[in-house]
Parts: C-alpha cells; structure tokens; sequence
C-alpha cells in the first residue's frame, strides 16, 4: 500500500524541472540499485514500519513510518557552492513532496521528523536530503478485521 502511494506522488514530481526515479529498496541494496536508477531519485528505504490502531468496530487504521531520500548526482571534487546546489535542488524536490502528501486524497495524516542534509551517499555519488515521515493513508482496503 505504502509503496504505491509513495510511487504515484514522485511520479508526480516535477521539481527543478526534473522527472523523478522512484527505487523502492533495503538499505542494505540501495547501493547496487543506485548504479542503475536514473538520477534524480526518491529512494523509499525498507523495511517500512508501520503502527495499527484498532476500534472498538474492528476498523484497523495503519500509519507508517518511513525514511525518503532526495538525491542528485554530486561529485567528490565539489566545492561548497555546488553542494550547496545539490541541497538547494533535493531541498525543493522535498518540499513539493511535503506537498503533493498535504493535497492528496489517499492521505489522511502525516508528519514529517528532522530532514538531513547527506552528502556523497552511495557508490554512485548522490547527495541529497532524507527525511523521516509517517503517513497514514486515507483507506486501507484491508482495514476491518
């Protein structure tokens, strides 16, 4: 379910004039995925978490708890400024996510923790921004029990 809502907003996402990935990976694997996957990307790390919450009527209402990261290529060499573009450029991918949650019908609720800003991630080279969330979705198709 987490992984469809997530997947269908950075479909969306059109920041900077980018078209985003979406890698759906173990932390462990993001490393061998990231040599594949076009840049930029919104990598949603597994496992994914989540917290039920059960009604008296049985309604089961899920919220998870994830991390996303928003990376673009970077360079070893770089200097502060272009850094500093990198971060600028996640930054605002971060933000338009933040926002497509906010609109979408498919989200009743979310938070969204401490974002960090990550340098030179990866064997590839990507620096970015990652951003705890949880978001409880608007229906569960599972949801009563």
């Amino acid at each position: 379910m987490i992984k469809q809502l997530i997947g269908g907003l950075v479909s969306q996402m059109t920041a900077n004039g980018d078209t985003f990935t979406f890698v759906f990976a173990e932390r462990d694997w993001m490393n061998i995925k990231a040599d594949d996957e076009p840049l930029p990307a919104v990598y949603l790390e597994m496992p994914i978490v989540y917290k039920t919450k059960i009604s008296k009527t049985g309604f089961r209402e899920k919220t998870y708890i994830g991390i996303a990261l928003f990376l673009y290529k970077s360079e070893l060499d770089s200097n502060p400024d272009e850094d500093n573009e990198v971060f600028e450029k996640a930054e605002n991918a971060q933000r338009e996510f933040e926002l497509l949650l906010d609109a979408s019908e498919d989200v009743k609720a979310f938070t969204v923790g401490d974002v960090t800003q990550v340098l030179h991630m990866l064997d590839c080279d990507v620096s970015g921004v990652m951003m705890p969330f949880t978001v409880t979705p608007t229906n569960d198709d599972n949801n009563c029990l």
